[in-house]
């Protein structure tokens, strides 16, 4: 039965991680046991001068998702888990030693908020009425101690 699964990995080597593992297990046994490795991101556009520029941002900084074929009790089969956690640059699973699977619902919810952010560019940042840039309202840039 394949379960979604979270490993914490060290901030800013997401890609590098999820590279390490699926070169670690293409061409062994462990290829039928990890299924999918993802990093989920998002294409974010931002004005540079007069350039649009696109840039790729991770919606979960310092994690991977991992799918794994797990046993008929929902457990991470010892030499899968231990190939995993001796990958460089990856800390552990989310729930130590006992990892916790993600559920369904969770898997749905970010597999969907990637393909929404695939089809269509967001801004980089957004802007709503009556607040500064910097996060301050309007009425605390208005007020006069004097």
């Amino acid at each position: 039965m394949n379960q979604w699964f979270i490993l914490h990995t060290y901030s800013g080597h997401e890609k590098k991680v999820c590279e390490s593992l699926k070169a670690r297990v293409a061409g062994t046994d462990l290829e039928s046991a990890i299924t999918e490795v993802l990093v989920p991101t998002e294409t974010v556009v931002e004005m540079r001068g007069n350039k649009r520029v696109e840039s790729s941002r991770m919606f979960y900084p310092g994690y991977v998702l991992i799918q794994i074929d797990c046993d008929e009790r929902g457990h991470i089969p010892d030499d899968v888990f231990h190939a995993i956690r001796s990958t460089p640059k990856v800390t552990g699973f989310v729930g130590g030693q006992t990892p916790t699977p993600l559920t369904q619902d969770e898997v749905e919810q970010i597999l969907n908020q990637q393909a929404a952010a695939e089809e269509k560019p967001k801004p980089k940042f957004s802007y709503a009425a009556g607040i500064h840039p910097e996060g301050h309202s309007n009425d605390l840039w208005a007020f006069d101690p004097g």
